[in-house]
């Protein structure tokens, strides 16, 4: 006799259960809710000392090429080569994604571990930043302003890596301490297991494609808004050097 299958495949997948399993990967995502209101709170922050006094927080916070502060010089595509490819796209733009995945996995790090740069660096450095940068492009560039700061994808996937470290600096010493309280191991394994490194994990892929966003979406984004327009494909083949000013 045959073996009723361990498995059972739908042939279709109707759209409620899309949803759902689409609601439920979102909820996954997303931080706990204290340390959102806590996100909240520094961003309104910024947002609002911005609108308040402009001059004060400019000498706070350096928005770099976020406010279009930034010189690209071009140069055309002689011809078309896998030489070409490699060398622009990997050795060049690729090399500038691995340094800033690299230096933004390496603060994350070092906030979930320590947690001394949770407040300078994630609260005030990331979030409130953030905040004071929505208002500023409102103040100079009005609705325009706040267009431009919906499609810094990367910027809102690096904010969210942030208050998801937040979680996992909570969760390790939370479990932790429980363990040493307990003089025992398994809480720490659990915690570990269950939480910790399922944290780690989404904030690695977060930081990875907030990076790659950052290259080769958000570059070209902040410029056709502060400079005369150039198409996606001709920006990123005929980029060939971009200097950022403070």
């Amino acid at each position: 006799m045959l073996e009723k299958p361990r498995f059972l495949f739908k042939s279709k997948i109707n759209g409620p259960e899309i949803r759902r399993e689409l609601k439920k990967f979102i909820l996954n995502l997303l931080p706990s809710l204290k340390v959102i209101i806590l996100a909240s709170f520094f961003f309104f922050l910024g947002f609002f000392w911005t609108l308040q006094s402009p001059t004060g927080t400019a000498g706070v916070f350096s928005f770099g090429f976020l406010t279009g502060n930034m010189a690209v010089n071009f140069t055309p595509v002689g011809s078309w080569s896998w030489e070409y490819i490699r060398v622009q796209f990997l050795d060049f733009l690729g090399t500038v994604w691995g340094n800033i995945f690299m230096w933004n996995m390496q603060v994350i790090l070092l906030c979930i571990f320590t947690g001394i740069a949770i407040i300078p660096s994630i609260l005030v450095g990331l979030i409130s930043f953030s905040g004071s940068l929505l208002a500023t492009l409102i103040i100079s560039m009005g609705l325009k302003g706040v267009l431009m700061f919906l499609g810094l994808f990367h910027l809102h996937l690096e904010i969210l890596a942030a208050l998801l470290a937040i979680d996992a600096f909570i969760s390790f010493y939370r479990s932790l301490g429980t363990s040493i309280s307990q003089w025992s191991f398994q809480p720490f394994k659990e915690g570990f297991i269950n939480e910790f490194f399922p944290l780690i994990f989404k904030i690695t892929l977060i930081l990875a494609l907030a990076a790659l966003l950052e290259v080769f979406w958000s570059t070209w984004w902040v410029y056709v808004f502060t400079h005369p327009y150039i198409g996606w494909f001709d920006f990123y083949t005929q980029l060939f050097y971009s200097r950022i000013f403070n």
